[in-house]
């Protein structure tokens, strides 16, 4: 078994051994033993993490440790999701709220799904505006009509501006298509949560929050390289440039030597 392979014990042991640069890059409120108790028990629930590389793993967690999300499936901050041989983290809609919240220029973000039976409409231009009228469960004769849009709305702090972004499923469906995610992980269990954040993640591409984090997380292709790789030697980032594709490789024969 190649060295850049972890067994769940080399994983405690490597995250118990990184907590001292975990708790730099996390927020005051989320001390690092916590955080590696939520991706221990991630891993023992989805075994196919642990097929992934040390480095792809290590660069997931210190990703959410600096975007201070959780990797919690049940909360659905951000998730674990193993591509292949390399594991990614994937920013929830419940995380990516929270991003743009701290960003401090709205007052609040949302999204909603629009299903068949909806009365739904919107305008754009000079007077844009949308409006949506759910069909409850109950009068639909159903517990869940099947989704046929979605839209993320965003009203700026401090002056009267509201923003809204809508994609029909159509759109929803490019989106998903285009995501190594799109037949796994929170994309197959949890639809209605992903395409609300595709909505968000549609709208804040173009809100002015200056915030690093959100545009990380609203500009990421899942299933992408995310630009970094964790080196378990020098316990530091090492970023690798969109066109320099042999760093990756090099570094994990590294890993492995």
């Amino acid at each position: 078994m190649s060295n850049d392979i972890m067994t769940l014990d080399d994983c405690r042991t490597t995250l118990t051994q990184m907590e001292k640069q975990m708790k730099m890059a996390l927020p005051n409120h989320i001390p690092p033993e916590k955080i590696n108790r939520v991706i221990i028990t991630e891993v023992q629930k989805n075994p196919k993490i642990l097929k992934c590389t040390r480095s792809s793993i290590l660069t997931a967690v210190m990703e959410a440790c600096q975007l201070g999300l959780v990797p919690n499936s049940v909360q659905g901050l951000a998730y674990l999701v193993p591509y292949g041989n390399r594991c990614q983290l994937i920013t929830g809609y419940k995380g990516l709220i929270s991003l743009a919240l701290q960003s401090g220029r709205l007052a609040s973000i949302w999204g909603r799904i629009v299903r068949e039976g909806d009365f739904f409409e919107y305008e754009e231009g000079t007077s844009p505006y949308i409006k949506h009228k759910p069909v409850l469960p109950s009068d639909a004769g159903q517990t869940s009509a099947k989704v046929k849009a979605a839209y993320a709305v965003a009203k700026m702090k401090g002056i009267d501006d509201t923003q809204f972004e809508c994609l029909t499923l159509l759109d929803i469906e490019r989106i998903k298509a285009k995501s190594a995610a799109g037949s796994r992980g929170p994309w197959k269990d949890d639809y209605d949560q992903m395409a609300k954040k595709t909505a968000v993640r549609q709208l804040l591409k173009w809100l002015p929050l200056e915030s690093e984090k959100v545009e990380w997380a609203a500009d990421k292709r899942e299933g992408g390289s995310s630009g970094w790789e964790y080196d378990v030697e020098e316990k530091d980032f090492v970023y690798i440039a969109e066109d320099d594709s042999n760093k990756v490789d090099d570094l994990n024969q590294e890993f492995s030597a």
